[in-house]
């Protein structure tokens, strides 16, 4: 029988650094009907090697070695293998509380109508824990995602067949107009219209703030321009509103990171 759940992780050039605690937080869960699937998106390191250890000692596991890709032809590769009924996606660099499988599913149980469940968690930044509690989480609507995403991936289990019939209509997971920057927000986008979402307010794992991360090292105005035009497709926004809102990303975002660096050199 094909296993309940599918957990999935990209990754790339994180073998001796967050990758193997990211893998021990899922092999760590107490829910265990789960398959687990790992894409190397053409590490450069010794990810392969760093992953056939653990498959040594845990048959969950299963590895895709990919040439340089990117995030949405890697994700869409992770996506065509998982067999399970739901599918749940980890970062490499993400941790899940060991209880966060059996609690997603618990609602799931409790909700024949639901497509999605998704958490809160919290943030590590600066080895300090910063609840990332949102209000919008909880009453979320149309208007709410619209504007921005208000759930995380990595906190998200979602029901494979839901996924499968978006596809079917749309013809892909991921709408290549969010890029790699706005694709998981384009897919809560796509999914919101499909069926209920539910939210579960606990914190159940921790998402790792740091500058490697692909939301820092993206350019501004990329990341600007992809929300440019997620906004005018998915809300119908007139071409001067969404335009003044990338602007003031890309001024708010040159600010922010032109006073990081500064900061930087005077330290």
């Amino acid at each position: 029988m094909p296993p309940r759940v599918t957990v999935l992780t990209p990754t790339w050039n994180r073998a001796r650094t967050f990758l193997p605690e990211t893998i021990r937080s899922v092999l760590a869960q107490t829910f265990t009907d789960f398959e687990y699937i790992i894409a190397s998106d053409g590490s450069e390191d010794d990810t392969v090697q760093v992953v056939r250890e653990f498959m040594e000692k845990d048959d969950r596991i299963r590895l895709i070695e990919l040439p340089r890709i990117g995030s949405i032809g890697t994700w869409t590769a992770l996506l065509s293998a998982a067999k399970g009924k739901y599918v749940a996606w980890l970062s490499d660099d993400d941790l899940w509380n060991p209880d966060y499988l059996a609690r997603m599913l618990t609602v799931f149980e409790h909700n024949d109508d639901a497509i999605v469940v998704y958490s809160d968690y919290s943030n590590l930044r600066n080895g300090q824990l910063v609840p990332s509690r949102e209000a919008r989480r909880c009453g979320l609507n149309r208007e709410h995602l619209q504007y921005g995403c208000y759930i995380s991936l990595c906190f998200a289990v979602i029901d494979r067949r839901a996924l499968d019939s978006m596809r079917h209509v749309l013809g892909y997971y991921f709408d290549p107009i969010g890029g790699s920057v706005c694709n998981d927000w384009v897919l809560f986008l796509n999914l919101f219209q499909a069926g209920k979402l539910k939210h579960l307010c606990d914190e159940l794992g921790m998402i790792r703030m740091h500058d490697e991360q692909e939301s820092v090292r993206s350019n501004v105005i990329e990341l600007a321009r992809r929300r440019f035009a997620v906004r005018r497709k998915y809300a119908g926004l007139s071409f001067a509103r969404a335009l003044r809102e990338a602007f003031t990303l890309v001024a708010w975002g040159t600010w922010n990171r032109t006073k990081k660096r500064v900061k930087t050199w005077l330290s």
